[in-house]
């Protein structure tokens, strides 16, 4: 669907597509929308959002926002309801990126954003959820705006601080060179590992990437029942997105998936990226066999030596997750915000207080035992009642 419209008397055309485009021209408009971002990320480029509607199209809508001036793409918003609640709409990326963002210039991210709203509007979208935005995008603004002119109820919130390692000028990466290498655990883990064989670090290529993917789902799986956990690799959506995003962003160079060698045997691994001046620690796992020497932590220590040593690497982001030896690592952070919009007061002051009550229990956590305490009661006293209407069922039956 296309609309013609006019913005401060130019005209522009937004067009609404429940799919993600996939003609070269798009692609080349909407990628070099991204590199003129605030801070340009993969997880904002037409692959991205491509790899994520094939991986889950059974249960959410893609709705594309492009917007045109004058002929040109200025704006791309990636956007997504679920099948069964077409009036909440939220980023199609939310559930696979770390950083979420509305595309387009920083100067024009207003009026980008006024269009957007405008066409969810007229589909009668009531809820509206930006997932981790980064704090430095004008997008945080620009939603305030647009979410007043349109009468959403706004409730902002932290979401995460993602740990970075900046590698600035030579003096600096000196430092964090000299920093890592002082790390006892990864010395004493690469000493270890270095008794059973030469250990080194090597990027896969294309035609070694099915292998090494299925090998990386394997050891995640394994890593996480070892500790009776579910691994999200166990579900085939998940596993479906990795393997279209590696296909797509190997054909433009994007996809860096690193792995440790140990004696010419794969033990831990890094499916990450390089793009524009980062890379990316985005899902790294290890052979639980090897926990003991953390094959994990010495992969990174590998990563952070090669990009100390490539000019064109300006951070390695370590991504979502408060893993400790991230902290270790890390000389800075990228903050992102969680943002909820609702026309329905009640649904708005429910988003507040569910907030609330979740950053009280962080605060004091005597009332978080207590509230956990109340819910396993809950959850017994339901099971019971199940338990004891069907065992009146029953006897009623037998009568």
């Amino acid at each position: 669907m296309t609309r013609s419209n006019s913005f401060d008397g130019v005209p522009v055309k937004v067009t609404v597509l429940e799919m993600i485009p996939e003609d070269s021209e798009t692609i080349l408009s909407w990628n070099n929308l991204v590199s003129r971002m605030e801070c340009p990320e993969v997880f904002f480029t037409q692959q991205w959002a491509l790899a994520a509607s094939r991986a889950f199209s059974h249960s959410i809508r893609p709705l594309t926002f492009l917007i045109h001036e004058s002929g040109q793409l200025i704006g791309v918003a990636a956007m997504a309801t679920n099948r069964r609640s077409p009036d909440a709409a939220f980023f199609l990326a939310a559930s696979t990126a770390d950083y979420c963002d509305v595309v387009s210039a920083p100067e024009t991210r207003c009026q980008v954003l006024k269009l957007v709203f405008d066409e969810l509007n007229k589909r009668n979208v009531r809820d509206l959820v930006f997932a981790n935005v980064p704090l430095e995008s004008n997008s945080l603004q620009a939603i305030r705006s647009a979410a007043r002119s349109h009468g959403f109820h706004f409730n902002e919130r932290p979401a995460y601080d993602c740990p970075v390692i900046l590698l600035g000028d030579n003096e600096q990466r000196q430092t964090v060179l000299r920093s890592v290498l002082r790390k006892q655990q990864e010395k004493r883990g690469l000493k270890e590992l270095s008794q059973l064989g030469p250990v080194r670090i090597t990027h896969l290529t294309e035609e070694q990437l099915d292998a090494g993917i299925q090998a990386i789902f394997a050891a995640q799986i394994s890593r996480f029942l070892v500790t009776n956990r579910f691994s999200p690799l166990i579900g085939s959506e998940r596993r479906i997105f990795l393997m279209e995003l590696g296909k797509l962003l190997s054909c433009v160079g994007w996809l860096r998936v690193s792995q440790l060698e140990v004696n010419g045997r794969p033990i831990a691994w890094n499916y990450g990226f390089r793009f524009h001046d980062s890379w990316f620690w985005y899902l790294p796992t290890f052979l639980v066999q090897y926990a003991d020497s953390s094959p994990g932590s010495c992969l990174l220590r590998l990563v952070t030596d090669e990009a100390c040593s490539d000019p064109s690497v300006k951070r390695l982001d370590l991504g979502l997750g408060d893993e400790s030896y991230k902290a270790r690592f890390c000389n800075a952070h990228h903050s992102t915000r969680y943002v909820q919009l609702s026309l329905s007061m009640p649904r708005h002051l429910a988003n507040v207080g569910r907030y609330w009550i979740a950053a009280s229990t962080r605060r004091f956590p005597a009332v978080d035992q207590r509230l956990r305490r109340g819910r396993e009661l809950v959850q017994r006293l339901r099971s019971r009642i199940h338990k004891n209407g069907s065992d009146r069922e029953r006897k009623t039956r037998v009568e």
